[in-house]
C-alpha cells in the first residue's frame, strides 16, 4: 500500500492527451479525468512498480465502466498492454511513496520562495539556537504554515459579528412627548438634516436654560409652535434683558414660563 492519496495536476483536464482521449471515447474531459483518478488510485494501492500482472485491458474497461478506455490510454502513451499484464509508464515519478515525498518537498520549496525575505537587521542564528528538539521544531513549522494562519483569521473574523451603532436617545430629563413633536417638526424641514450632532446641540441649549430655571417642555413646545430649529430662552420684560441677581432671575423665569405656557396651552396644565 503506497498511501491514501495520489498526485494529480491541477490542469489535467486541459492536457492534450486527455482531450484526445475524450474525443476517442466520446466523453467530456471531466469524465475522462474522473476515470483516470479511479484507475490511478487503484494502481497506487495495488502496485509498487507500476506493473499490474495478470490484469487485462478488458478488466480495466470494466473498472472504469467505459469500453475502449484502455486502448485510449495506450494511444496517448499512458499505458502499455502486454501478455503479462498492464504497465503504467513513469510510475515511480507520479506514484508511490517516493513520488509523494518529492511532491511535498517541491511544494514546501515553492512556499519558502514565496515567503518574505528575512529581516537583515534580525540577529544571526547561533549554534545554540539550532539545538532545538524535534518536537519543538515540528510545532514551530506547524505554527508558521500560512494556510493555517489564514484559516484561523477567517474563523476569528467570523466569530466576531459587527455591532450596529446604537440609536441616539435624549437624556432622561428631556420630556418625551415634547421632544417627539420637536424631532418630527425638524425632520419635516427640507434642507435642514437633523443629525445626531444637531440633537446634541439642542439638548445642550435645553440644559443651559434648564439650569436657569426654565421648563424644557415649555421651551420645546414654543420651538414647535414657531418652527424654530432649536430652543430659545424666553425674553419678557418688554424685550429687555432679564435681571442678574438670583432672586430677580427666579421671579423673571417664573413669569416667563407662565407666560409661555399661557400662550401655548391656554389655561390647561401642560406635561
Amino acid at each position: 500500500m503506497a498511501g491514501d492519496w495520489i498526485k494529480m495536476r491541477n490542469d489535467l483536464a486541459d492536457d492534450p492527451a486527455v482531450i484526445d482521449m475524450a474525443g476517442r471515447l466520446e466523453l467530456d474531459e471531466f469524465a475522462v479525468v474522473g476515470r483516470l483518478h479511479t484507475l490511478w488510485a487503484w494502481a497506487d494501492e495495488q502496485s509498487r512498480d507500476g506493473h499490474a500482472r495478470g490484469v487485462t485491458s478488458a478488466w480495466l474497461d470494466r473498472k472504469v465502466q467505459r469500453d475502449g478506455f484502455a486502448s485510449a490510454l495506450v494511444s496517448v502513451g499512458w499505458l502499455e498492454a502486454g501478455a503479462d499484464g498492464l504497465r503504467f509508464p513513469n510510475f515511480d515519478h507520479h506514484n508511490g511513496a517516493t513520488a509523494k515525498t518529492r511532491a511535498l518537498g517541491t511544494r514546501r520549496k515553492q512556499q519558502e520562495r514565496a515567503s518574505p525575505e528575512p529581516d537583515p537587521v534580525a540577529p544571526a542564528v547561533t549554534p545554540k539556537s539550532r539545538t532545538v528538539s524535534a518536537n519543538c521544531h515540528a510545532a514551530t513549522v506547524t505554527k508558521a504554515r500560512p494556510e493555517k494562519r489564514r484559516e484561523e483569521k477567517i474563523e476569528k473574523r467570523g466569530d466576531t459579528p459587527l455591532k450596529p451603532p446604537a440609536a441616539w436617545m435624549p437624556p432622561d430629563w428631556v420630556p418625551a412627548r415634547q421632544w417627539t413633536d420637536f424631532e418630527a417638526m425638524r425632520k419635516a424641514m427640507r434642507g435642514v438634516p437633523f443629525t445626531d450632532a444637531a440633537r446634541d446641540g439642542v439638548v445642550r441649549e435645553l440644559d443651559k436654560f434648564r439650569a436657569k430655571g426654565h421648563d424644557p417642555a415649555t421651551l420645546l413646545a414654543h420651538a414647535v409652535t414657531n418652527g424654530h430649529r432649536t430652543v430659545y430662552e424666553p425674553r419678557m420684560n418688554g424685550g429687555k434683558a432679564p435681571p442678574r441677581d438670583e432672586e430677580s432671575i427666579r421671579e423673571f423665569n417664573a413669569k416667563a414660563n407662565a407666560e409661555a405656557a399661557r400662550i401655548l396651552f391656554g389655561d390647561k396644565t401642560h406635561a
